[in-house]
């Protein structure tokens, strides 16, 4: 496939089609199309920077928060898995899902700190302003069917699995959504993830 249902795609496509529509709306805050385009090309220089690759994951332990979403545009960009944590797992459960993925960095929200310490593991961390950079994004050829996001089952029948999704999977389920939910241009979605 040749990165044409990319999500680092979309939003370059709506940051250039829409620049000042609203992207999110989080906590009195409002973040445009090509402010949250900025930001995610920021964070993927960061990221790249650090020497983070196409095919590598990232994870983190936060609550919902624009830099997350952020973060997800720019692991986007890099062709690199995001691995979203559930905050409320215990500790153990955190340390198990590491390790399973081996990601290549863990990025902690300040108030979950504590949390990621008593998880302990090797994987290197950091916080989102470690993130907060300009820079210029390395061509990375980002294909449709490279990983977007590895989450978890909840391990019903045992441990808990990564379940691997696609930006091809992502771009049709919502391209999918759209078209039969009647959602408009104008209407607001209320996310609840990760």
């Amino acid at each position: 496939m040749n990165g044409q249902h990319t999500i680092g795609r979309w939003l370059e496509d709506r940051a250039r089609n829409t620049p000042r529509r609203v992207a999110i709306e989080f906590g009195g805050e409002r973040i445009t199309y090509a402010d949250l385009s900025f930001r995610s090309r920021g964070m993927a220089a960061a990221l790249a920077e650090s020497g983070i690759a196409r095919g590598e994951r990232v994870a983190t332990l936060t609550a919902n928060s624009p830099e997350q979403v952020a973060l997800l545009f720019a692991c986007a960009r890099l062709g690199i898995a995001l691995q979203p944590l559930n905050w409320r797992l215990a500790p153990v459960e955190i340390r198990y899902q590491l390790d399973d993925a081996e990601p290549a960095l863990l990025v902690v929200a300040p108030e979950h700190t504590e949390l990621a310490e008593s998880a302990g593991g090797s994987v290197p961390q950091a916080a989102f302003a470690d993130l907060d950079t300009e820079g210029s994004i390395p061509g990375a050829a980002v294909a449709d069917d490279d990983p977007l996001l590895l989450s978890y089952t909840s391990g019903t029948t045992g441990k808990p699995k990564g379940a691997v999704l696609t930006h091809a999977n992502c771009f049709w389920t919502n391209l999918s959504l759209d078209r039969t939910s009647g959602i408009a241009d104008d209407d607001v979605v209320l996310q609840v993830l990760p």
